[in-house]
C-alpha cells in the first residue's frame, strides 16, 4: 500500500519551448539584475509580466491549463467546483554557477516549471521528501533506490520540459554549469465556483 505520496506531473513540449525562446530572451533582456539573484536573471521579484507579452504567452497559459487539469485528476479532485487561476508567473535565466536553495511556494496549490531551452550542463531541480529534515531511516544503506526510501529526487533539464507539483513540496536547483538555463516557473491556485 502507498501512503502519502506526492505526484510529479511531466509533460514535453519542444515546439512550445521553441516559440517561447525569443519571447523569454526579450523579458529577461529588459529585467534588471537584482542582488537576491546571484548569477543570474529573474522577472520574479518584478512580479507582473509586461502587459505587451500577455497575448504572446497565451499558448503557454492553455498548456498549463491543460496539464494542471490532468494533474487534478490523478489527485481526484472535483475540477468541475474550481477554476484554476495563476498567481504568478516569472522568467529566470541562470547562469554559470547559480543555484537556488531549497524552498516550497506557500500561499499556492499547484506549482511548476518549463524549460525553455536545453543545455547538458544546466543543472536539475531536486526534490526532497516532506520528511527530509527529519527521517529515522536517512542513515541506513539501501540495496536500490526507489519510491519508498529516497530522501531527494533529481529531474534533468530538457528543453520543453513541464513539471507540476503540489506547491508544499521542497525543491530547490543544484549548481548549474551552463550560462543559459532558461525556465518560466509559475503558482496556480483552485478558486471556488
Amino acid at each position: 500500500m502507498n501512503l502519502f505520496i506526492d505526484y510529479i506531473h511531466h509533460n514535453l513540449n519542444e515546439e512550445l519551448a521553441n516559440y517561447l525562446y525569443p519571447i523569454s530572451k526579450k523579458i529577461l533582456s529588459e529585467t534588471p539584475e537584482h542582488p537576491d539573484y546571484i548569477n543570474g536573471k529573474t522577472s520574479y521579484f518584478f512580479r507582473r509580466t509586461p502587459l505587451e507579452y500577455e497575448n504572446n504567452l497565451l499558448p503557454f497559459y492553455n498548456y498549463v491549463f491543460r496539464n494542471s487539469i490532468e494533474y487534478f485528476k490523478v489527485l481526484e479532485v472535483d475540477i468541475e467546483k474550481y477554476n484554476i487561476e495563476f498567481t504568478n508567473i516569472w522568467f529566470s535565466e541562470m547562469y554559470k554557477y547559480g543555484s537556488h536553495e531549497t524552498h516550497t511556494h506557500q500561499g499556492s496549490h499547484l506549482s511548476g516549471t518549463f524549460y525553455v531551452n536545453y543545455n547538458d550542463e544546466n543543472s536539475k531541480i531536486r526534490f526532497y521528501r516532506p520528511d527530509h529534515f527529519y527521517n529515522s531511516l536517512a542513515e541506513i544503506h539501501f540495496k536500490k533506490y526507489n519510491n519508498y526510501n529516497s530522501q531527494v529526487w533529481d529531474f534533468p533539464t530538457e528543453k520543453g520540459k513541464l513539471l507540476l507539483w503540489q506547491s508544499s513540496l521542497m525543491h530547490g536547483v543544484l549548481t548549474n554549469l551552463s550560462n543559459n538555463r532558461i525556465a518560466i516557473s509559475f503558482n496556480l491556485n483552485l478558486i471556488k465556483k
